[in-house]
């Protein structure tokens, strides 16, 4: 009876740290953080857009999917026509660095506000960086 009570409270006890430390894991929150920077807006390309260079900075070693990319231009919502770096709606692994070049195809705009903003949708949430902090 004694080594069956040990092994109930061995158990009990495994399980408790179990969820209360996640197994040595980083928390579920901090596992898919992304940040995306603007580098650089092309107005001079021939197919009539706004060829948005960005930088997505995530954790190595983890994955993402980018469903949607939005630009919120004067408080209009236009969606990304085009992607290059990754394909919509398709998982991509962060390699061993944590920066990832993309470009995206909207609308064309010439000037952009300081409200501006450039939203990826991904898997793990909305993830949104200003345009006007850009080289033109």
């Amino acid at each position: 009876m004694k080594h069956i009570l040990i092994t109930i409270f061995t158990a009990i006890s495994l399980q408790v740290f179990a969820t209360t430390y996640n197994c040595g894991q980083r928390p579920q929150n901090q596992r898919h953080i992304m940040q995306v920077t603007v580098d650089k807006i092309d107005n001079t390309n021939s197919d009539g857009v706004s060829r948005v260079s960005c930088t997505l900075w995530g954790v190595p070693h983890t994955s993402s999917r980018i469903d949607s990319v939005t630009a919120v231009i004067k408080g209009r919502t236009y969606k990304a026509t085009d992607i290059d770096g990754v394909d919509f709606g398709r998982y991509f692994q962060w390699e061993d660095e944590k920066d990832f070049p993309v470009e995206v195809d909207i609308k064309r705009h010439t000037q952009f506000g300081a409200t501006d903003t450039i939203k990826f949708h991904t898997v793990h949430g909305v993830y949104t960086a200003p345009l006007n902090n850009s080289k033109k």
